[in-house]
């Protein structure tokens, strides 16, 4: 599901778009059953995850050609100085943009920082800091 970009700078908004229609071109299909038929930036969210480290998340919304609806996401953890890491979350699971957000992080440290964070009581800690609902953890 998820896959890192090359850097970027997700203050250049066409840019940003850009890198993630690519992705989504190529994830959906084969993920939702669809192909993105449009991409509309509804968030811009910045965290403090990690002590010292901004961590930043931009979230889209995406339609898709078989009618059904996702939020796609890049950033990271460890914006600017790891290059961005791109989801897709089906609205059907995840239902609001803020917590897609959130999920991108969580779901970015799982496959990403694993052999780092990935211990049940790191995960844990992050899931309750960045407020992740019960139901959504290590579901996908």
């Amino acid at each position: 599901m998820a896959k890192e970009s090359r850097v970027l700078d997700l203050d250049n908004e066409k840019q940003a778009e850009k890198e993630m229609l690519r992705y989504l071109k190529l994830e959906c299909p084969h993920y939702l059953g669809g192909k993105p038929i449009s991409i509309e930036l509804v968030r811009n969210l910045a965290f403090i995850v990690l002590e010292g480290w901004e961590s930043r998340v931009l979230v889209y919304d995406v339609k898709l050609d078989n009618n059904s609806e996702a939020f796609g996401t890049i950033g990271g953890l460890l914006y600017p100085e790891h290059p961005l890491y791109n989801n897709v979350f089906s609205k059907e699971k995840v239902k609001d943009s803020e917590v897609a957000g959130r999920m991108h992080l969580y779901w970015e440290a799982i496959n990403r920082y694993g052999n780092t964070l990935g211990n049940k009581d790191n995960l844990e800690s992050l899931a309750e800091l960045l407020e992740i609902p019960r139901e959504l953890r290590n579901k996908f």
